[in-house]
C-alpha cells in the first residue's frame, strides 16, 4: 500500500478515536451538571430529560441526581 494511502487510513482511525473521546467528554460534562432541587418541587424528578420516560428506581437509588434514562445515557 502506498505510503499516501497507509496516512490516511491512519487519519481516520485517528480522527474517529478523537470523535469518540469528544463524545465521552460531553458525557462527563453531562454528569458533572449541578443538580437543582426544582425538579422534585415541580414533581418532574424521576423522569428523563431527554425522552420524559420515568428513570429507573434502581438507577435513581445508586445516584438521585441522575437526570437520563438508562437507553438515553447509552445514546
Amino acid at each position: 500500500m502506498p505510503d499516501h494511502d497507509r496516512m490516511a487510513v491512519f487519519r481516520r482511525r485517528i480522527e474517529a478515536m478523537l470523535a469518540a473521546l469528544d463524545g465521552e467528554d460531553a458525557k462527563g460534562r453531562d454528569g458533572q451538571r449541578t443538580v437543582t432541587l426544582d425538579r422534585i418541587d415541580s414533581g418532574e424528578f424521576g423522569y428523563c430529560v431527554d425522552c420524559g420516560e420515568d428513570i429507573a428506581e434502581e438507577r435513581l437509588t445508586l445516584d438521585p441526581g441522575i437526570t437520563l434514562c438508562i437507553s438515553c445515557a447509552r445514546g
